[in-house]
């Protein structure tokens, strides 16, 4: 008979034991990735021309933080592309931030 020393894992001597360890960590691995994906919730905003967004922000100097992504650029952004423009105004029409991107 085989024993197990003071320091041997069942593990490593028992071949299914490590293929029913492997299985278990699998599955633990989808149900992770899966609860993940679960709540997963996005905004999407379609920009044919030009597209105004409101955010209220009480106070002068407050920061406001944003991001926009281009899906599938290579279809879209060809070289006569003119690319996005990005400008954040003030609610008196001032200019506050610009950003211009370029195919």
């Amino acid at each position: 008979t085989r024993g197990t020393g003071a320091g041997t894992s069942v593990l490593a001597t028992d071949p299914a034991a490590m293929a029913r360890w492997r299985s278990v960590v699998l599955l633990l691995a989808v149900v992770v990735a899966l609860a993940a994906t679960w709540r997963a919730e996005a905004l999407s905003v379609t920009v044919t021309d030009t597209e105004c967004i409101h955010e209220f922000v009480p106070y002068e100097g407050d920061t406001v933080s944003g991001n926009f992504v281009v899906v599938d650029h290579d279809i879209f952004w060809s070289s006569d592309h003119p690319g996005i423009d990005l400008t954040v105004t003030s609610p008196g029409g001032n200019t506050v931030h610009t950003l211009r991107g370029k195919s």
